[in-house]
């Protein structure tokens, strides 16, 4: 199932190790990409993380980069863009009687252009980095081609979830996490993830409905399950880009903050399966206090249950513009 992602990601590092080629390498090319607009040179030097995607330091890296015709020293106007944020060049350009409107790098060139010796001396020893023209082409050529993987691998898995195979949708994505530079998620080794938290919501999520989509018909439960699995899967608090076109819901909600609910719905049932096996007893509702509560979460807010008398969240009766944001909250017992 994708064992292309692993092989591919076998044979960089293999080619890695023959010939020492940056071009083959998915982490230099993504540092390249990191310099298409002024980026300070120092900004990746003491990162571990980088350190270990590279397997060389980030200063060996750029210094490969800089030989090879990729990247270049920035200019003065460009140091001004790389060091200060938009609000700064603003304060320095009123303090000079100039004009402050126009994009980051045109305020920068107009402080540059009107007086260069007291730009110099804001800039100081303030050292940039910016692709050549060459480079630019080859990191717009990397970013392009992992975009076509992305959606490549996204319709695959929709395909999986239409089919309701929820080991193979969720082992597309595991493959496809595993072979970035930088997965998603904090301390997750998607090489050896299990998955099957993610698969028991999504079959989870094939068979119910909560009440607050029991209007719902079949045919658009269908495409609000996907884009809920979709969600799920990839880690997304919206579905639009994963809907047919002219989706209607019959409820309040529309069809992205319907499709959350049933994500919302599956997480919480859970998370009370979760806090059973943990010996907890009772639970509260928590909302989320913004001021944004409708009337049916406000009544529940804080009030305790028993785990066989607590209400489904999302609750059945929310109002809320945008769905039941309610949450539980269990206390372990002993």
């Amino acid at each position: 199932m994708f064992g292309w992602f692993k092989a591919k990601k076998n044979k960089d590092k293999d080619k890695d190790k023959d010939k020492g080629d940056w071009r083959s390498s998915n982490a230099h090319l993504l540092l390249l990409s990191k310099f298409r607009q002024p980026e300070g040179a120092d900004r990746f030097q003491n990162d571990p993380n980088w350190a270990a995607a590279l397997g060389e330091s980030p200063r060996t890296a750029i210094r490969a980069l800089r030989s090879a015709g990729m990247l270049r020293a920035c200019e003065l106007h460009e140091l001004l863009e790389a060091k200060f944020k938009g609000s700064d060049l603003k304060r320095m350009l009123k303090a000079a009687g100039l004009k402050v409107s126009g994009r980051k790098s045109e305020q920068a060139l107009r402080l540059a252009e009107n007086d260069e010796a007291g730009a110099r001396q804001a800039v100081g020893d303030f050292f940039a980095l910016r692709c050549t023209s060459e480079g630019e082409g080859v990191a717009e050529h990397f970013l392009a081609q992992q975009e076509k993987v992305r959606k490549n691998v996204e319709s695959a898995v929709f395909d999986k979830l239409r089919e309701q195979d929820f080991k193979g949708a969720a082992a597309i994505v595991k493959d496809f996490e595993a072979d970035q530079v930088f997965s998603r998620g904090m301390g997750i080794d998607w090489s050896k993830t299990a998955m099957t938290k993610e698969i028991r919501e999504l079959e989870f999520i094939s068979r119910n409905v909560p009440g607050i989509l029991s209007g719902e018909g079949e045919e658009t439960l269908r495409d609000l399950r996907t884009a809920a699995g979709m969600m799920l899967l990839w880690g997304t608090n919206t579905a639009k880009t994963w809907f047919p076109d002219g989706i209607n819901t019959a409820g309040h909600l529309d069809a992205d903050s319907a499709a959350r609910m049933l994500m919302f719905y599956a997480f919480h049932m859970d998370e009370l399966r979760d806090l059973k096996a943990l010996g907890v007893k009772s639970v509260q509702i928590m909302g989320v206090n913004d001021g944004n509560q409708c009337e049916a979460c406000r009544a529940l807010d804080g009030k305790k249950f028993t785990l066989k008398t607590v209400p489904e969240l999302p609750l059945s009766k929310c109002t809320c513009e945008i769905g039941c944001r309610c949450h539980y909250q269990g206390k372990v017992v002993g």
